[in-house]
């Protein structure tokens, strides 16, 4: 989108994306542009996270989950934002940035990788009450079996 932007506006200048830029800033389109994505980058991890926390809640109210799972989704999409709001906040990040990758990835490998294999080793499979769960179910009633 930035691109397309930057050319529409003459910001690029043309093809070459050196219109508004003088001979010796060649690179500075490239460095606005992945600054851009890494900010964008950073808002979409903001989202994941979000999305971990009501995929945990979701979980929790199903109550046919290892109460472990849902707690390291919570605890990995808590992760995912407070890394981001780190990014933002903390003039001097790359001095803890270590500490931040391994706040996320512990939680993030743990209940991701948890969760999938979960779910792989769940699927298909009937319930108590002998009714299949997920696609099986949905599609055997939706061609009427």
């Amino acid at each position: 989108f930035l691109p397309v932007v930057a050319v529409l506006t003459g910001l690029g200048g043309g093809m070459g994306f050196g219109g508004a830029f003088g001979a010796g800033e060649g690179g500075a389109p490239v460095m606005l542009f992945l600054d851009a994505f890494n900010t964008l980058w950073l808002i979409g991890l903001v989202a994941f996270g979000v999305h971990l926390i009501l995929v945990a809640a979701i979980m929790i109210r199903a109550g046919t989950v290892p109460r472990a799972l849902p707690a390291l989704l919570a605890l990995a999409g808590l992760a995912y934002i407070l890394d981001t709001a780190a990014h933002a906040a903390l003039a001097g990040y790359q001095r803890y940035a270590t500490l931040f990758l391994l706040m996320v990835a512990v939680p993030s490998v743990l209940g991701e990788l948890g969760f999938t294999i979960w779910l792989f080793a769940r699927a298909g499979r009937e319930r108590t009450g002998g009714a299949a769960t997920g696609l099986a179910t949905a599609s055997g009633a939706a061609a009427g079996q």
